[in-house]
């Protein structure tokens, strides 16, 4: 409860400071608030909740016992899993460093260095950093949930008793509450939300001025796959694990954004790009998920 609070507090006096500097820039295509919906208190509210939901579920034990084992699996288990125990650990180090750039890429390098920094836009810098929270703590709760409720043993859990291994029975891999936080993947989902939130971004605000928003999404996503399938040469997750974690958090960080905020263009906007679309009409993206791919329509 103390920390919906916390959240709620810190993201209602962002909010009231963008307000305050809405007249501060001229409109113009990247002034959010004139094109788009800005964070609602609706939105503070599931963000306040889901960061909750987020720290709860880390305290709380998963169910224990399922192993869920599957060809499928052990088949890509086999193929990509490292052979030392060193190895596994530096590509799990080298996972989280990924994680964590996507995310200071698109909470802080994007609304704060480029939207603010460069361009001026400090309000379209605030509108872009809540929502990333807001898609990151809806991802993190899901991933939360799902994990306690499934409780899947992670694979390497597997080495806790064989003495050829320095896991160790001691270590908190086979003794803590993560040994059986398996499904979905939390690093995937994380970084494939992170990924998704910075292409609808760029989708619909020219940060980077005339660079086609195929280019950041791209190598969004790109990192992101890095690191889900790191997350499986390390043998902490399961190919399902990932594809899973892909998918959730892709749908996540697109749908978020869109939904709320970038499918609702201002009357006085279309007006403005109303020559641009009688030439094109609808663009169509393909963004990678855990499955396969998905067509985004920019119209």
């Amino acid at each position: 409860m103390t920390l919906a609070l916390g959240v709620a507090l810190s993201m209602s006096t962002a909010v009231a400071q963008e307000s305050a500097s809405f007249h501060e820039r001229p409109e113009g295509k990247l002034h959010f608030a004139s094109r788009y919906p800005r964070f609602r208190v609706s939105e503070i509210i599931t963000t306040s909740v889901a960061a909750a939901t987020t720290g709860a579920f880390i305290l709380v034990p998963p169910r224990t016992g399922s192993s869920s084992r599957n060809p499928f699996d052990e088949a890509f288990r086999g193929a990509f899993r490292l052979s030392s125990p060193g190895q596994r650990m530096t590509a799990a180090n080298v996972s989280d460093v990924l994680v964590a750039a996507l995310w200071l890429y698109e909470a802080v390098v994007d609304p704060f260095v480029v939207a603010w920094g460069v361009h001026g836009q400090s309000a379209t810098g605030a509108q872009m950093f809540l929502i990333d929270v807001e898609v990151q703590t809806i991802t993190a709760a899901l991933q939360g949930v799902v994990a306690a409720i499934v409780g899947r043993e992670r694979p390497l859990s597997r080495d806790c008793d064989d003495p050829a291994e320095t896991l160790g029975r001691e270590s908190g891999a086979c003794t803590g509450n993560d040994r059986h936080r398996s499904f979905f993947s939390g690093h995937t989902s994380q970084a494939f939300a992170a990924a998704g939130t910075q292409c609808m971004h760029h989708l619909h605000l020219p940060l980077y001025g005339s660079l086609t928003p195929f280019v950041p999404c791209a190598a969004s996503f790109a990192v992101a796959a890095m690191a889900g399938g790191l997350r499986i040469m390390a043998d902490r997750h399961y190919m399902s694990d990932v594809l899973t974690g892909a998918t959730i958090g892709t749908l996540v960080g697109v749908l978020v954004p869109w939904l709320l905020h970038y499918r609702h263009r201002a009357p006085r906007d279309e007006q403005d790009s109303g020559e641009l679309s009688a030439r094109n009409p609808l663009q169509m993206f393909v963004v990678p998920t855990g499955l396969g791919a998905a067509i985004v329509g920019v119209y």
